[in-house]
């Protein structure tokens, strides 16, 4: 019974650029922005990578830093994956990653409000996100703006991946959907809502 009012983080700041996605030809290319914590769950990101290396043509991008970048290492050494893993810890500016990406994936346990999402919808890139609590479902619009997939679950991740090589076009319709609904978090947007709520009282 109680009234409640929910209003978004202000963290979308609409950009100039509108132009319509572009694929690598050559490879899939996955950006992963992240601390390199257990929270975010790299390693099930890893073995879904690892489980297509001799299916697909791939390339991910990691960037962050963290307590668990000498895992995240080894996991690649030993499974031979430096070729298709580069990892970036000491990057201030992600943009050039985002327009680079062709999709985007976010692998984690739990989360509070993943930016990250925002940002990849902002710029145009298809997501794969764990349906962790809190934030994915809701910033992908229960699925219509991204793919959902169970924490913790590689293989689930795969078969996104995978799909995604064949049909980028339902990805690509995703993600413009999502856009298009970022306006949830334009700081004008929850400023003018924040207004009208103190109004009220």
């Amino acid at each position: 019974k109680t009234n409640i009012h929910t209003i978004y983080n202000p963290c979308y700041f609409p950009l100039t650029d509108s132009k319509k996605k572009s694929y690598n030809q050559k490879h899939i290319k996955i950006l992963n922005v992240a601390r390199l914590e257990l929270q975010k769950d790299h390693l099930t990101l890893l073995r879904a990578i690892n489980n297509l290396k001799d299916k697909l043509k791939l390339k991910l991008n990691i960037v962050g830093y963290g307590s668990q970048l000498l895992k995240i290492q080894k996991y690649i050494e030993n499974n031979n994956l430096k070729n298709l893993v580069q990892l970036h810890t000491n990057v201030s500016n992600t943009i050039k990653f985002y327009k680079e990406a062709d999709l985007f994936i976010l692998s984690s346990v739990y989360e509070g409000f993943p930016n990250v999402l925002v940002e990849a919808a902002q710029n145009n890139v298809p997501i794969i996100s764990t349906n962790c609590n809190s934030g994915p479902r809701e910033i992908l619009l229960n699925g219509k703006g991204g793919e959902l997939v169970k924490i913790r679950d590689h293989l689930s991740i795969s078969q996104k991946i995978e799909l995604f090589s064949k049909d980028k076009k339902n990805f690509t319709k995703k993600s413009q959907f999502c856009k298009k609904k970022l306006y949830r978090f334009d700081n004008k947007h929850n400023l003018l809502r924040f207004e009208k709520l103190f109004y009220k009282l």
